[in-house]
């Protein structure tokens, strides 16, 4: 381990079976200083399919040479990083890259498809068929949550010109939408041979137009 920066050169003897001797030259070149990300843990509020959420990251280096970004990955596909920039220059702070959150993006195979919602007819009544699709598909969501897999934490990883592996902690979270401002509507007793109507006012949570 260097304990200051310099060209160091050292040669490795290697003794064989038959009393042989190779001697290898070694040369290599050590340096000083950090790579840190601002912020140093990434949150993401609550989100669910449709709604797709981006935040920005900076980084500083403390090395006294510039740093090239060869590479980043993520262990999590639905945390998606976007690079802005691949030069970082000494002890100043760059905005390097977008972080995506879409969690419409499968973390695994074996993990199963999020709760996907039913195309009805308007002004027309609901089937029982229909209501039982909505009951598995609320079920669904609370398996989730049961399962913990509600929660997200994700890994970002930054190869660099002098570090390699450098990490960055994501968080996230999914949560069930709802398109209505109230879950219940009550009407008042009426009588045989009449109706009553009410208004239910939807809203859309997404990114996208609802039909």
């Amino acid at each position: 381990q260097a304990s200051e920066a310099g060209t160091v050169g050292a040669s490795v003897t290697i003794n064989t079976r038959r009393k042989e001797s190779i001697l290898l030259a070694v040369r290599y070149e050590s340096v000083l200083g950090s790579l840190s990300f601002l912020p140093a843990k990434l949150r993401f509020e609550a989100s669910f399919p449709g709604r797709i959420q981006s935040r920005i990251i900076a980084a500083r280096s403390t090395f006294e040479r510039p740093l090239v970004i060869n590479a980043v990955r993520s262990s999590d596909p639905r945390i998606i990083p976007e690079l802005i920039t691949r030069s970082l220059n000494p002890l100043a702070r760059t905005e390097i890259a977008h972080i995506h959150y879409d969690p419409s993006k499968s973390a695994a195979p074996e993990d199963g498809s999020l709760p996907q919602s039913d195309e009805v007819e308007w002004d027309i009544p609901l089937t029982e068929e229909m209501v039982e699709r909505w009951s598995r598909r609320q079920q669904m969501w609370d398996e989730l949550g049961t399962k913990g897999q509600t929660d997200i934490e994700a890994i970002l990883s930054f190869d660099t010109s002098i570090v390699r592996g450098a990490s960055l902690t994501v968080r996230a979270f999914l949560t069930k939408p709802s398109i209505v401002r109230e879950s219940t509507l009550t009407f008042d007793l009426t009588q045989v041979g009449t109706s009553v109507s009410q208004m239910l006012l939807v809203h859309n949570p997404s990114d996208t137009s609802l039909a």
